[in-house]
């Protein structure tokens, strides 16, 4: 052996041995690393998360419920809770009555899609119509959307906001975590 290979021996000797703690904490570093950014990627791409504010989904959500809802979803359904963007950018959490094709009516019977009164034991309160909101029967195009509260009483659904298009919803109701005040 060469005095020149025994110097760069005794160089990597003086590094961290193999067998250390620290390279067992490195190690751990490196894999909360990238399972933090595994969830982070996630919750950007696919996990969307809001507060519901109010009580105009109760009795299904009530105020301060935390809801996550799935991003990627895009063929919504009658009776699915979705999450949309209302008239200032705030998320609003409500339910899909009628959707592209459907011609949706609501008279102080209740709400009639496609000449057939909807059953809903979901909603609490009457379906009513607001002063200065949407007017009906209206039909629906592709990518258009009726959006009802299922606590009726309350004015933030498409009664007042109009038709929602499908670029304003956020994405599909996956699960609600209830807030408790203790």
């Amino acid at each position: 052996m060469t005095l020149k290979n025994s110097k760069n021996k005794e160089k990597v000797n003086k590094k961290l041995p193999k067998d250390s703690i620290w390279w067992d904490i490195i190690g751990l570093v490196i894999k909360i690393g990238w399972i933090g950014l595994f969830f982070a990627a996630v919750f950007v791409f696919f996990i969307g998360v809001t507060v519901n504010n109010g009580v105009s989904m109760m009795p299904s959500f009530h105020d301060r419920d935390v809801i996550f809802y799935y991003r990627p979803a895009n063929d919504f359904k009658a009776g699915e809770a979705v999450v949309y963007e209302g008239k200032n950018g705030e998320l609003i959490t409500g339910r899909i009555i009628a959707r592209n094709g459907d011609t949706a009516d609501i008279t102080s019977d209740g709400v009639k899609i496609n000449g057939y009164y909807r059953k809903e034991d979901y909603i609490s309160g009457e379906t009513v119509l607001f002063d200065g909101g949407m007017k009906f029967p209206v039909t629906l195009s592709d990518g258009e959307y009726l959006i009802l509260c299922d606590n009726r009483s309350e004015p933030s659904d498409s009664r007042v906001f109009g038709i929602i298009t499908q670029n304003r919803i956020k994405g599909r109701v996956m699960i609600s975590i209830r807030q408790r005040d203790f």
